[in-house]
């Protein structure tokens, strides 16, 4: 038996050889692999990738996160297949082994844990319902009540195959794809597993935020769901998210133009990519 994971690569840096070394330092009864696809780096992680894993390597003009994510899962060799960030650092050495558990005991997917950074002053709104707007509400409400995320996720190896994984042709939102996939292949025990952790978290500037939603928004369109006008309207008019501004400020805690604006640049940067974007941007 083999416990594979997957990760895909992009100018990881320094923090992709801290997040391989805890990888390898991974306690589990299995064989344990990990399986890096890189898509064109330049600093060095594509050799970290060949002198230490498993490596795949694609082109930049090639990468797509279903056609990436799914030529990890050919190459790893494992029965059971963990895929996280490149930027999500496990919190311990027996992250794996509780992730993966219970896929030991007929689960079919799982999923862990991800918080702030303990040594980083963390983006105010990751700490407060980042996705808090409505565009993927019907589709969780179709599809478990859970979004997957690919942040750090793990299934079966047959769970993959039979539900057809990330589709090749997917470029971004490939977790959810494969969320609507595998449920409906019937494989719907989905298991969230709080105690495997690790540490995930971005910086944003104003440009970078309205990047990251708008990709968001195509992602979502490209799936099929839409952010409906009336969606994008209430969500500009939310109470709850002025008072989350309003309690971050007194505590001193929004200090930043990004998250001073993110209440109206997360939805107009959402409905952008939804209504008008045709490519995610990289």
């Amino acid at each position: 038996m083999t416990v594979s994971i997957v990760v895909l690569t992009y100018n990881g840096g320094d923090l992709l050889a801290r997040v391989v070394d805890r990888l390898l330092e991974q306690r589990v009864p299995e064989e344990l692999e990990v399986v890096l696809v890189d898509s064109g780096s330049n600093d060095g992680s594509e050799r970290l990738a060949n002198e230490r894993c498993q490596s795949v390597s694609i082109g930049t003009g090639e990468f797509g996160f279903g056609y990436a994510r799914d030529l990890g899962f050919d190459a790893a060799r494992g029965d059971y297949i963990a895929t996280i960030s490149q930027d999500y650092l496990p919190s311990d050495k027996n992250w794996l082994d509780s992730l993966v558990d219970p896929l030991r005991n007929g689960a079919d997917v799982t999923m862990g844990a991800a918080n702030a950074w303990p040594d980083r002053r963390p983006f105010y709104w990751e700490t407060r319902q980042f996705w808090w707007t409505r565009e993927g509400r019907r589709f969780q409400h179709e599809y478990g009540g859970r979004n997957f995320s690919c942040v750090a996720l793990a299934t079966r190896r047959q769970v993959w195959r039979e539900s057809g994984g990330f589709g090749r042709d997917t470029p971004m939102s490939e977790d959810k794809y494969f969320q609507r996939a595998t449920f409906e292949a019937g494989f719907r025990d989905v298991i969230y597993v709080p105690e495997a952790t690790g540490w995930h978290g971005h910086t944003y500037n104003l440009k970078s935020l309205a990047k990251r939603c708008e990709n968001e928004g195509f992602g979502w369109k490209w799936l099929g769901e839409q952010y409906r006008t009336l969606d994008f309207a209430l969500d500009l008019v939310n109470l709850k998210t002025y008072a989350k501004l309003g309690m971050g400020l007194l505590q001193g805690r929004v200090r930043t133009p990004a998250e001073l604006l993110f209440p109206w640049v997360r939805p107009i940067s959402v409905y952008r990519g939804n209504r008008w974007n045709n490519e995610w941007k990289r």
